[in-house]
């Protein structure tokens, strides 16, 4: 039998039926309206196209889902300046782990250096600068390594990744396989800077080297001799007979460099040796605490330094930014509701002067991303200092804290600037004495807005792994997936499918389970965005996909259970895209635990129609979209193998048997799947059949 015969069998019910034009795309929902469905415990399903910030959005047809994932940033987020580097050649004293931090950057072209107050940037500036690197630039924190491209990288260019802030396990296996080949085709260097041997993955334990702080004596003798050689002679030997018994050996470098600084201020301006060994014993927390004793009004260089503290090294412009609302709302805070603050005077106090006023400086640099151009980031003069104001501030102001909460976890600031929030609170949580210490987790939870609840997620991460807070965090999720509410167990589905809790494998995927047995609906697309990017994880896909299949196969599931079934099948199909994961591989990986998934999504009442409404415009589109074309032949194919009309016959009448009013369009979608099989074994291109 001719198989255009066989095709033709159809045609005459087809004909009896009409066609209904391909289905209107729906408007794009705001981020406020989906924040709202959260809130109203209204679940979503997925994906098609990337936009958006923090959570990317996807729209195909008449359906929305986000994804966890930020979206691309430029990879340099700062250029190191030319006294920055000439520090780094002149005023370097090698800590012990140098020698063979730089054979393996040799070697290797990438080495990972850690340990906490050894001076690990400083010394990865000069490895790379000892390399022959003619630049240096300091990457993205959240570009991972694994994430660089060939065409981002320049030649002869040292980057350093501080990994530091990254949780537990910041680094991956593939993070150094992927970096190392390409840097060493693009003739570049990476040094990548942790905290500890823990953060180490056992197949880097060749390329990470231990630093150990240099002796600060010395530290502070190069240091003085870089920046004042004239007289460096007076200083130093105030260093050595006066300070140095301030100094112990195991002091960080910062410690170090502030000893050089108060030598100099003594040597040039007549500042007594005894203030300065007293300010260099004086507890850095002591001294913040006596720099706001006096100020009981509200003053523009107060709002200024808690902006720097939260955003130190950050563009001076939009530290100014975050300066003039948050002094705009600690002064609105204080006036009756009827009356508004009377606006500060332009030119009441220069730049300088307010810089001046809180010991901070600005650093002049190359723009990261326009050449040419330049851009000014700013810092407090002792590098300590940051983390003492947001301690104090929060400690001895209560009145203001919820100004400041408001004001740190902004929706302008989350976006810009979400893992300095998330540092300070951490800092807060951690060091702040409270009996309720996660009620600031709570307060951002309760919002149900996917900024703050990945910042909820972020701070309980980083508090167990950074802070020794593993037992609250561990006793806090354990309850919120109990017993609720619906937004801890939003926050908790983030925790269990990141690398965090993916460290016991078994209990995340129970936990996950049981969030969506609860009686709530919206945990429900967290742990679906959890659980389809763990499928972009070659590591993972096969225990998530064994693991829902047998959710999905389980008597009396629960609904919530079997919406993330059909979910992750319609997203492991590729029936709608999903950043990261490779649809194709895993089709040909796992053929029959994709194939029961996309069988259970599309007998779905709601999303099965929804999906076979997105195949059927995928259909209308393949004549003239190639990559509309191979999505259908994917998805077709994984249903029948062969698309002959009698081999696929049963598929398409179980199709019709479980979309009763979708029976046209399931048989025409079909023949044009048809169309391209047979055109591609061809060689050719298919014709369209005419509804």
């Amino acid at each position: 039998m001719k198989e255009s015969t066989a095709d033709e069998k159809s045609t005459s019910t087809e004909k009896q039926e009409s066609l209904e034009s391909a289905p209107k795309k729906e408007p794009q929902t705001s981020d406020q309206e989906l924040d709202k469905l959260l809130a109203d415990g209204t679940t979503a399903t997925i994906a098609g196209n990337a936009e958006g910030s923090f959570f990317a959005r996807y729209n195909a047809g008449s359906v929305t889902m986000y994804n966890g994932v930020q979206p691309p940033t430029h990879l340099v987020a700062r250029w190191a300046t030319d006294d920055e580097r000439l520090d780094a050649r002149c005023a370097f004293v090698e800590p012990p782990g140098y020698l063979k931090a730089m054979d393996t950057l040799r070697e290797h072209r990438v080495v990972v250096i850690f340990k906490r107050g050894s001076g690990r940037s400083f010394a990865a500036r000069r490895l790379l600068m000892d390399c022959g690197a003619n630049a240096v630039a300091e990457i993205n924190p959240d570009r991972a390594p694994h994430t660089i491209n060939e065409n981002e990288l320049e030649e002869r260019t040292g980057y350093i990744w501080d990994g530091s802030q990254e949780g537990d396990q910041p680094l991956r296996d593939r993070d150094l396989d992927h970096s190392s080949g390409l840097l060493r085709q693009a003739g570049c260097w990476l040094v990548i800077v942790l905290d500890r041997q823990e953060q180490v993955p056992d197949t880097a334990a060749g390329r990470a080297v231990a630093l150990t702080a240099p002796p600060p004596v010395d530290v502070a003798e190069a240091i003085i001799r870089r920046r004042r050689p004239a007289d460096a002679g007076e200083a130093v030997d105030l260093v050595r007979n006066r300070l140095a018994v301030a100094l112990s050996d195991g002091d960080p470098p910062r410690k170090a460099e502030r000893a050089a600084g108060l030598a100099i201020r003594v040597v040039s301006n007549g500042y007594s040796p005894e203030e300065a060994l007293n300010e260099l014993r004086e507890d850095v927390r002591t001294a913040v605490a006596r720099w706001f004793a006096d100020r009981t009004v509200i003053e523009y260089p107060v709002s200024l330094a808690l902006a720097i503290a939260l955003l130190e090294d950050q563009p001076y412009d939009e530290v100014v930014e975050s300066t003039m609302a948050l002094d705009l709302a600690l002064r609105t805070a204080e006036m009756p509701q009827d009356r508004q603050p009377r606006p500060r005077r332009l030119f009441a106090m220069s730049k300088a002067q307010a810089l001046d006023a809180i010991n901070a400086c600005v650093v002049v640099r190359d723009h990261p991303e326009h050449r040419g151009l330049r851009e000014e980031t700013v810092r407090f003069e002792r590098q300590d200092w940051a983390a003492a104001v947001v301690h104090h501030v929060w400690k001895a102001y209560p009145a203001a804290q919820v100004v400041l909460r408001d004001w740190m976890c902004g929706s302008v600031t989350l976006k810009r600037f979400f893992d300095k929030t998330r540092q300070a609170l951490c800092i807060i949580i951690a060091e702040v004495p409270a009996h309720r210490p996660l009620r600031l987790v709570d307060d951002l939870a309760k919002h149900l807005t996917w900024q703050k609840t990945n910042l909820a997620a972020a701070v309980l991460r980083h508090l167990a792994d950074d802070h020794n807070l593993g037992d609250l965090v561990t006793d806090t999720l354990e309850r919120w997936v109990k017993e609720g509410p619906a937004y801890g167990q939003c926050v908790a589905a983030i925790v269990y499918t990141s690398p965090f809790g993916l460290r016991d494998p078994e209990h995340a995927l129970r936990q996950l389970r049981t969030i969506a047995r609860s009686k709530w609906t919206s945990p429900n697309t967290p742990v679906a965005i959890g659980l389809l990017d763990m499928l972009s994880d070659a590591d993972w896909q096969q225990t998530v996909l064994d693991r829902v299949v047998k959710w999905s196969q389980s008597s009396g599931a629960y609904h919530g259970v079997r919406l993330l079934a059909t979910w992750v099948g319609l997203g492991a199909a590729g029936v709608y895209r999903w950043p990261g994961v490779d649809a194709d591989e895993l089709v040909h990986s796992f053929p029959n635990q994709v194939r029961t998934l996309l069988e259970h999504a599309l007998a779905d009442p709601d999303e099965g129609r929804d999906a076979l409404e997105r195949m059927y415009v995928l259909a209308t589109k393949a004549e003239f979209d190639r990559s509309a074309a191979d999505d259908l032949y994917r998805i077709t194919t994984l249903l029948a193998p062969n698309l002959r009309w009698l081999i696929r016959l049963r598929a398409v009448r179980k199709l019709c048997a479980a979309q009763h009013g979708m029976r046209l369009k399931i048989r025409w979608t079909f023949r044009v799947a048809r169309k391209v099989q047979r055109a591609r074994s061809r060689g050719t291109v298919a014709d369209t059949p005419n509804p």
